[in-house]
């Protein structure tokens, strides 16, 4: 049931990390990898939503069966807040929990199947995703510095149901998942079962459209690394790029190549903010500096160069002493001429006017 080639090439992991939330799927996953042969340190983590009454129950239940299996177990709970989409919340907190515990050189493992990639299909086809959100969930992905890994994402549930059952596996039945009001348990209990009536085989034909839609997912960003080439990306201080040589080209390789750019900082732009960027960022005059501000970065232009700065770094002042060096988000600086041994390090949004000698008037700093 497991994908042979991604455990082979993973058996030389630091560790295996798995997700196990009590359901059958993880419960199945964790007793597949325990039969693989020279399996590297396999840890069982469990993160408790504190959302059900039963969380604490199913805490236990998860540590008790990594102990009959003699497993490390890790458990980490997570606050979610009330109120928006709740379940884009819980995912968030879980690449979370994912991103602190994991360690260079952990394999992560995750138990979704067939029909989950079938529901995450049509789940952001809903909202409105495009190529790159149809093209689902990735047998494999880099999370930061760890390798994520699917290894059932071809298996039906029914398959993985009937493993759990001839191997006398218990598991949590989690009366949430039956709670319609969440977009994919309405997508997985009311809309798939009269689509496969019609269809039988909509998983399989989704699997095959996942497949496509990844393949031109990486037509588009080898695309857009050519036309990246031509705007003369500069990461010395600010990254920035030279947008003159997207005037040439169509609309749609414009998006392609900024949400590109974008992407490369973790920065996740929607459509109505590309629309804002170009309309009045990009187009504004040369003797303005526009600036707009997106998923915890500012993007500025000056002259004809957009430049990302971390919203973060705007809220600081830093004191330099120039005997040593100055460290901005792990850049360091020297100086080696100073008419000064302390300075105060500000930035734009603090303090608009500058006064470069006390015999001069002040000027704006974008002056």
């Amino acid at each position: 049931m497991l994908d042979a080639l991604l455990i082979d090439q993973n058996l030389h992991a630091k560790r295996w990390i798995v997700g196990l939330s009590g359901g059958v799927d993880s419960v199945v996953l964790l007793h597949l990898l325990m039969q693989v042969d020279n399996h590297p340190p396999i840890v069982a983590l469990h993160i408790n939503h504190q959302m059900q009454s039963e969380a604490a129950r199913w805490e236990s239940f998860c540590s008790d069966y990594a102990k009959a299996l003699n497993l490390a177990f890790v458990s980490r709970s997570v606050d979610i807040e009330s109120g928006g989409n709740v379940e884009e919340k819980a995912r968030q907190a879980r690449y979370k929990v994912f991103s602190d515990l994991c360690c260079q050189g952990d394999v992560l493992m995750l138990g979704h199947h067939q029909q989950d990639q079938t529901e995450t299909f049509f789940y952001r086809l809903f909202r409105g995703a495009g190529v790159k959100g149809l093209a689902g969930m990735p047998k494999q992905r880099l999370v930061g510095d760890v390798m994520l890994l699917r290894p059932m994402l071809n298996v039906p549930k029914a398959s993985v149901e009937h493993y759990a059952q001839s191997q006398g596996l218990a598991f949590i039945i989690d009366p949430s998942n039956d709670d319609t009001g969440f977009d994919r348990n309405f997508i997985r209990h009311k809309l798939l079962p009269q689509v496969r009536s019609r269809w039988p085989a909509i998983d399989q034909h989704v699997m095959q459209t996942v497949s496509r839609m990844s393949d031109a997912q990486i037509c588009l960003m080898d695309l857009a690394k050519i036309d990246l080439a031509n705007t003369e990306p500069l990461n010395d201080f600010e990254p920035s790029i030279d947008f003159t040589s997207l005037t040439s080209l169509s609309n749609a390789r414009v998006d392609n190549v900024l949400r590109f750019w974008l992407s490369a900082f973790g920065i996740r732009i929607r459509s109505k903010q590309l629309d804002v960027l170009k309309a009045e960022v990009m187009a504004a005059g040369q003797d303005t500096m526009p600036e707009l501000s997106v998923d915890g970065w500012i993007i500025r232009r000056y002259r004809t160069r957009l430049y990302l700065t971390q919203i973060e770094s705007t809220q600081k002042m830093t004191h330099w002493k120039t005997s040593a060096p100055l460290i901005i988000e792990s850049r360091s600086y020297h100086v080696s001429i100073a008419v000064n041994e302390n300075f105060s390090i500000r930035y734009a949004d603090e303090i608009k006017r500058i006064k470069l000698s006390p015999k001069r008037c002040t000027q704006s700093v974008k002056q």
